[in-house]
């Protein structure tokens, strides 16, 4: 069986007071604080003939241009496209990264930094590789609701559907070093990072920040 190497790195990519978060629209400003950093996180995994990295992003998501550069720049360290997998958190209280109508305008000089060190923290991550075990397994997590509330007038509006479909569990993959010391925890789960509402004006990575900063400690 191929041994498996595995490496991490991660890279600061909170944004200067003032560049437009997304998620929502009508917001009156662009961000006025930052009530926590996001980060752009990178997992290495290679069996010795193939490697892949998995990208998390504390952002709402990237455009096209964006995923393109991050390609060539992981193309330039041997890793194609098939193989750099960009997740985004999907929280609505990031930096704009992406160009969506009325919902905030990427600033140019941040987006540049922004692929900077997200692809420095690609690069770090397999300058990181040595050996590792893995493990993937799921645990309960029930953290959201169904919103698509179904009105007796026929109209479906955003709300609470107490019967409607959620997701009940955690997926986990568990990044451990020969001497069974913890390496890596990658964890997904299908929910709107939305806590903070679309009043806010401060930089977060909602509670996906709070649930890694939790599996960190």
């Amino acid at each position: 069986m191929p041994s498996l190497a595995a490496g991490v790195a991660e890279r600061d990519i909170t944004p200067p007071v003032g560049v437009d978060l997304t998620g929502y629209g009508g917001r009156a400003s662009g961000c006025t604080s930052i009530h926590d950093p996001v980060y752009a996180r990178a997992l290495a995994l290679s069996d010795g003939q193939t490697s892949v990295v998995l990208v998390s992003l504390d952002v709402l998501g990237i455009d096209f241009s964006v995923r393109d550069r991050l390609r060539e720049r992981a193309a330039s360290l041997g890793i194609g496209p098939s193989a750099l997998v960009l997740n985004a958190s999907h929280t609505h209280a990031g930096p704009a990264t992406q160009r969506l109508r009325g919902l905030g305008e990427p600033d140019a000089a941040y987006v540049d930094r922004f692929v900077d060190l997200t692809s420095a923290a690609v690069e770090a991550a397999l300058g990181d590789l040595a050996p590792a075990s893995i493990v993937a397994t799921r645990g309960p997590a029930r953290i959201g609701h169904n919103r698509r509330e179904h009105l007796l007038d026929g109209r479906t509006v955003l709300g609470r559907n107490r019967v409607g479909a959620l997701l009940p569990h955690v997926d986990v993959l568990r990044l451990a070093r020969p001497d069974g010391s913890p390496l890596a925890t990658w964890f997904a789960h299908a929910c709107h990072p939305t806590t903070l509402g679309g009043g806010n004006l401060a930089v977060s990575a909602e509670f996906p920040g709070v649930a890694v900063d939790a599996v960190e400690r």
